[in-house]
């Protein structure tokens, strides 16, 4: 799988962070990821440190060690997977 989130950060996004975007209307920050080229939605969160926890979580079950993360963590814990409903790479492909 190619890693979409190489790309980089948009410039209209107001989160200095990978893979977190401000969803106005909802008043959420929106953590999505990119696979091969398509946008995944992941979820929405109330900050955007979540967020940012729940697009590195996907990105390392997608793309292991080349996952380009915010955090600079060696592994993210199976409590905190939990706590995103990261089981898996069950997330939505949108």
């Amino acid at each position: 799988m190619k890693n979409s989130v190489a790309i980089g950060i948009s410039e209209d996004n107001i989160s200095w962070l990978r893979g977190v975007t401000w969803v106005a209307p909802m008043s959420k920050w929106k953590a999505h990821l990119g696979v091969d080229g398509k946008p995944m939605f992941l979820d929405y969160f109330a900050t955007e440190i979540e967020a940012a926890l729940a697009h590195d979580v996907a990105a390392r079950e997608f793309f292991g060690d080349s996952a380009i993360c915010n955090f600079d963590l060696p592994s993210i814990s199976t409590e905190i997977r939990k706590s995103f409903g990261c089981h898996g790479p069950g997330f939505m492909l949108g």
